[in-house]
């Protein structure tokens, strides 16, 4: 992930613990053959604020397109 967006890794610590604090992912943290392996899940919350922000920026769109 920090690879694809091109960001540091506090940059996107800094960013999941947001996303985690607002219930909108779940973070796992395991080892894979004794290297950290961090799992995200986007939870059902996290689906629907992201259909909402979708919805209103294309609100925006139609409005001042």
């Amino acid at each position: 992930m920090k690879k694809s967006l091109g960001i540091t890794d506090g940059n996107l610590g800094s960013h999941l613990k947001k996303l985690e604090e607002a219930e909108y992912i779940q973070v796992t943290k395991t080892f894979v053959a004794k290297k950290p392996k961090t799992i995200i899940q986007v939870t059902d919350l996290g689906v629907q604020a992201y259909k909402n922000y979708i919805k209103t920026i294309e609100a925006i769109l139609k409005n001042n397109g």
